[in-house]
């Protein structure tokens, strides 16, 4: 925990350092410190030079795969940032920046990377739903019908405290629905769950692709959430998966407020028949 601390101020390691073992030692900083308000600034100033470091690191798709243990640990970070001590980050131009590499990062083909990545996208689309609960205005029919209120814990204690709920709120929007992360997280995660993937990665929670995509059609709205998903699709479609299929997924995607039963069976479906497809192709 003491080499923890003197980490949280260093600046990024020297080339010759493991980076992942630099960003798993920042990940127990933001545990041990990340409840503590003065620490914060300090913390997020180590995760912005650690990201600097990383992004430098990962600078083409190629790369993600060649570093999987900094992909793993990168995303855990970022994650727990969300987690823990989320304002800084939230209010943050590096943000974007973050979410775009984790949308690069849903191509990576290694499981304990692939977890971080999109433990980070569920928390990042967590955040957003729950900023908009916080926030205080009318609810959208999604949020409304299938999320239960706020307890104690997360309700804002103050003014101050619904202020910043709601300008993470329209940050996130602009990030996810007027700028391309939403539709590029999407992508990445069609595409993931078109791809060879253990059953694991399909179940609800943290760390999953449903639970991706539950909480991004949640915040964005449903008819462009509807278009990321059919732009994404018409390629998986004409290769692997039945017309009948894909439009039945499109119709649980569209429906507001969604049913998350028919939701989560549409993705199954799909992801089921196009891994179906693509087994029988190999054996050819």
């Amino acid at each position: 925990s003491s080499q923890a601390a003197a980490a949280a101020g260093a600046p990024p390691p020297p080339a010759s350092a493991p980076l992942s073992s630099f960003v798993y030692c920042a990940s127990i900083c933001i545990t041990e410190f990340g409840d503590e308000p003065a620490k914060r600034p300090g913390l997020f100033e180590m995760l912005s030079k650690l990201s600097a470091a990383v992004f430098a690191l990962l600078h083409s798709p190629q790369a993600f795969g060649e570093h999987p243990d900094v992909v793993e640990e990168y995303f855990y970070l970022a994650a727990r940032f969300l987690d823990y001590c989320p304002a800084p980050l939230l209010s943050s131009e590096l943000l974007g920046h973050v979410l775009r590499s984790a949308a690069t990062g849903l191509t990576v083909e290694h499981r304990e990377a692939l977890r971080g990545v999109l433990h980070f996208c569920g928390e990042a689309a967590g955040a957003a739903v729950l900023a908009v609960k916080r926030a205080g205005g009318p609810l959208p029919a999604a949020i409304a019908a299938t999320e239960p209120p706020l307890d104690a814990r997360a309700a804002p204690r103050s003014e101050d405290e619904v202020n910043a709920a709601r300008d993470a709120a329209a940050r996130l929007h602009r990030l996810f629905v007027e700028e391309d992360c939403g539709a590029r997280l999407v992508d990445g995660l069609l595409r993931a769950l078109a791809g060879d993937l253990p059953a694991s990665f399909l179940e609800e929670g943290r760390g999953s692709l449903l639970g991706c995509l539950w909480k991004l059609r949640l915040f964005c709205p449903p008819l462009q959430f509807t278009q990321w998903c059919q732009a994404s699709l018409q390629v998986a479609t004409a290769a692997f998966a039945s017309q009948e299929i894909t439009a039945d997924l499109l119709k649980a995607v569209v429906v507001d407020p969604p049913n998350h039963a028919q939701f989560a069976e549409a993705f199954v479906v799909f992801a089921r028949c196009f891994q179906s497809k693509k087994r029988a192709g190999r054996r050819r």
